[in-house]
């Protein structure tokens, strides 16, 4: 959600932390949210693939000629696996722990 509240942030003078460690805190968490954002859409479109290659194999149940089918099935089940493994890699509990470091 976004809106266009304004707010005032103050630092909290109990706490001694400069201003630059709460800047670069700040410019950090920036970059990190903004590699979160980028690594959950490439994750949406590999999502999107398998969802393609699904749509195709169904397609490919009409086609008669065995060898083109064969051979689009072989391509579709070579991008399943590599699209696989690079979601299985994906750990979404990693950033969350990164996120949450003080």
């Amino acid at each position: 959600y976004s809106g266009s509240t304004k707010i005032n942030v103050t630092k909290d003078l109990r706490e001694d932390v400069s201003d630059e460690d709460l800047k670069a805190k700040g410019d950090a968490h920036q970059a990190l949210m903004h590699e979160t954002e980028l690594a959950t859409a490439c994750f949406q479109r590999l999502k999107d693939i398998n969802k393609v290659v699904s749509r195709v194999d169904q397609h490919l149940e009409n086609l008669e000629v065995d060898s083109v089918k064969e051979d689009i099935e072989k391509s579709g089940e070579d991008i399943t696996k590599k699209t696989g493994k690079l979601m299985d890699s994906w750990n979404p509990r990693i950033l969350r722990v990164m996120i949450t470091l003080p």
